[in-house]
């Protein structure tokens, strides 16, 4: 098994609804990813929840590391 995640720092004035938009128009496109278990997109958002930053840190576990 092997998992993967990083992050994007985004300026605190970004509008995270550009984040959003994208990951709902284009995050079908790793479905057929060989090996690919789950993955997921996390979204911190500057001022919600306590947090100081925007953020969005993709994750991904795979069942056979890539090739």
């Amino acid at each position: 098994m092997y998992a993967m995640q990083y992050a994007f720092t985004l300026p605190a004035d970004y509008d995270m609804q550009i984040i959003r938009r994208r990951m709902a128009d284009r995050g079908h496109m790793t479905d057929g990813f060989a090996g690919l278990g789950v993955k997921d997109y996390l979204i911190r958002e500057h001022g919600k929840a306590a947090s100081a930053l925007n953020q969005y840190a993709p994750f991904y576990f795979e069942r056979t590391p890539p090739a």
